[in-house]
């Protein structure tokens, strides 16, 4: 399918990110979709899990003057027990405008994802062909979890092989094999996130089994091995013990890509948790690893002869 196509597929973009330099190599075009069927304890933007866009309530700019709840159609917004603004989740319609948002005076409403075709996604990363040509850079989709959008991502990134532009999937691999194919067949590089490599322990911190995701990853380092890159969280109390590294040092072992990035947990998204009306599952005050067990994990990987390194951040 070619973006060009006269029904170009639409998908929630949360964000069209330009000159990213921390989503793959050189400078990219990171295009974040929305969508997630992993509901991660540690998620540091809860904004991307849900399908459709959603609103963020920043609470510290809320005045209270409710002229939201006035331009809202569902009438899904009233005043709180604290004066300010209040949001009915289960009355808020995810409405295309948005017109609570559009008509709040201090920017307290903010929507997080818009609906975007795919011809129109390509035409914005066309822009940026002179930054990846001098960097060696490209395109990277990433979410939530882009392959949940198989027609939009597979018209994209088919444009981007006419253009010859390098292109990056990021995916936790928890989507159907007809869906994962798509960047088996279009994407010059796969980051294949691993969130936790013990099956009973990925489904209590992530929701979801692991069937689909150890499936998926047995395909990519059957059929494309040179494409694979695992990316693994390390998340202090969930999956940074003995076991669980050494689980996930035998799963690369097992696969052996490319490399491996660790993703070092940061708490930078706790406070999108109270602006999306959510609960945070981990302590708010949990602390990064620190550089030297990180150094000590990478070691791990290194003497079984992976190649192992932090992300960048």
């Amino acid at each position: 399918m070619s973006a060009h196509a006269a029904t170009s597929p639409q998908a929630p973009v949360l964000e069209l990110q330009h000159y990213a330099v921390h989503d793959g190599p050189g400078i990219r075009t990171a295009v974040f979709l929305k969508g997630c069927p992993l509901e991660c304890a540690w998620c540091a933007n809860p904004e991307s899990q849900r399908l459709l866009p959603e609103l963020r309530h920043r609470a510290r700019l809320c005045t209270g003057c409710l002229s939201c709840a006035t331009a809202c159609p569902e009438r899904a917004i009233a005043r709180g027990a604290t004066g300010l603004a209040r949001i009915d989740r289960a009355a808020c319609a995810s409405c295309a405008a948005h017109p609570c948002a559009a008509h709040c005076p201090e920017g307290a409403l903010v929507v997080a994802g818009r609906l975007m075709t795919a011809a129109a996604c390509v035409a914005a990363i066309a822009r940026d062909l002179p930054f990846y040509r001098a960097s060696s850079g490209g395109v990277t989709l990433s979410g939530g979890e882009p392959l949940l959008w198989p027609d939009f991502a597979e018209a994209v990134l088919t444009s981007c092989r006419e253009r010859a532009i390098h292109s990056l999937v990021q995916t936790a691999g928890d989507v159907s094999p007809a869906a994962f194919e798509v960047a088996l067949r279009l994407a010059d590089l796969i980051y294949f996130d691993i969130k936790v490599a013990d099956g009973a322990a990925h489904e209590r911190w992530t929701g979801r089994p692991w069937a689909h995701i150890g499936s998926n990853l047995a395909r990519v380092a059957a059929e494309r091995p040179e494409a694979l890159v695992l990316r693994a969280p390390i998340v202090p109390g969930v999956n940074d013990d003995e076991a669980s590294i050494g689980a996930l040092v035998q799963l690369a072992v097992d696969h052996r890509p490319l490399g491996v990035q660790l993703v070092p947990y940061h708490g930078l998204g706790v406070g999108k948790y109270a602006e999306l009306d959510r609960s945070y599952a981990l302590d708010p005050r949990l602390a990064p690893p620190s550089p030297a067990s990180l150094q000590d994990i990478a070691q791990k990987f290194r003497r079984a002869g992976l190649t192992c390194y932090e992300a960048p951040r």
